[in-house]
């Protein structure tokens, strides 16, 4: 493969919008040029960083989140596209990349996610204050003005939150707390999209330990993290819940991993294969459908290459990173 943007440094999040892949993390050279901590590179070629894009971010990059012609960033930085701007910002994907003049929600502490959905922004990190409101480890800001706090939705966590996605009228969170939502729940919820974003009243998987990684497809809900025990259900690290009723786990499905360290297990779905990435040991390079070792086929490996790439670009610099395919 000729695609190496060859980072002298960690990169933390990845994200691709048509032609451009956004990275982020602790890097100050990428693409073969001086990029510090995020960059715009091309998904074609040797991945070279776009010459003119350049927010220059003074600390650590997290999440990106790109919409339309917006890209929205989140870490532990305080100045970046040439602003003051506390752990988060709205950057232009056109140009150099300067920060929103107007928006600034301004958090008091650093952030792990970033989910734009229409003219809502969802955040999740370790902030208690953000968008001009108290809003401990979890909001919901505006694409628009200043980048406001929801006035309503406040779920108020007791701890982290590592994870948020967005399913219709539910968003699901996954990470350190054990109260959510006006709810007691262990590492992982179901939120309501309005209101103050109660906590499902019968969903409650209920999890042993945290949750880093939540996705969603159609009426599975795939979490994982540092839990043994998630949905009634014995479960290493990695689990598939139903989205309905108390989130139970599916009995069949079962995938044994082996991590050394948990906190940067990492979901991505694409083309109906999820990717897991971390610091397992066990399965190592494996390829799994429903927990049995399998060969793909031809048209597979494409889409695996392509999950492969994605994820060892984002842990290429972290030592004993390894993936497997599950279907």
């Amino acid at each position: 493969m000729t695609w190496n943007p060859n980072a002298n440094g960690y990169v933390q999040t990845i994200t691709i919008s048509g032609t451009d892949v956004y990275v982020g993390g602790i890097f100050n050279f990428i693409g073969g040029l001086s990029r510090s901590c995020i960059a715009k590179l091309s998904t074609t070629g040797a991945g070279v960083a776009d010459p003119t894009w350049n927010p220059s971010a003074d600390n650590i990059i997290t999440t990106i989140a790109v919409s339309g012609t917006d890209v929205y960033a989140g870490g532990v930085f305080t100045s970046i596209g040439g602003a003051t701007r506390n752990y988060i910002a709205k950057l232009s994907t056109t140009g150099a990349g300067v920060a929103d003049p107007t928006w600034n929600p301004n958090a008091n502490a650093g952030l792990y996610r970033i989910l734009v959905n229409g003219t809502d922004v969802f955040v999740a990190g370790e902030f208690t204050t953000i968008g001009g409101a108290t809003r401990n480890y979890i909001a919901k800001l505006s694409t628009t003005g200043a980048g406001v706090a929801d006035a309503t939705w406040n779920p108020n966590a007791d701890a982290r939150v590592y994870s948020i996605v967005v399913n219709g009228t539910d968003v699901y969170a996954g990470g350190n707390f054990l109260n959510i939502g006006g709810q007691a729940r262990n590492y992982i919820a179901k939120l309501s999209y309005s209101g103050i974003g109660a906590a499902d009243a019968t969903w409650n998987p209920n999890a042993d330990g945290r949750v880093t990684d939540i996705e969603v497809r159609g009426t599975d809900v795939y979490a994982t993290g540092n839990f043994g025990n998630i949905g009634g259900a014995a479960k290493n690290y990695i689990a598939k819940l139903s989205a309905a009723g108390a989130g139970v786990a599916d009995p069949a499905w079962s995938i044994a991993l082996n991590p050394v360290y948990v906190n940067d297990t990492r979901l991505l779905f694409n083309s109906g294969v999820f990717y897991v990435g971390g610091t397992f040991t066990s399965p190592v390079n494996n390829f799994f459908v429903t927990g049995v070792l399998s060969v793909p086929s031809l048209g597979e490996w494409g889409m695996i290459i392509l999950g492969m790439v994605l994820l060892f670009a984002g842990y290429r610099y972290i030592s004993k990173r390894n993936m497997t395919r599950i279907a």
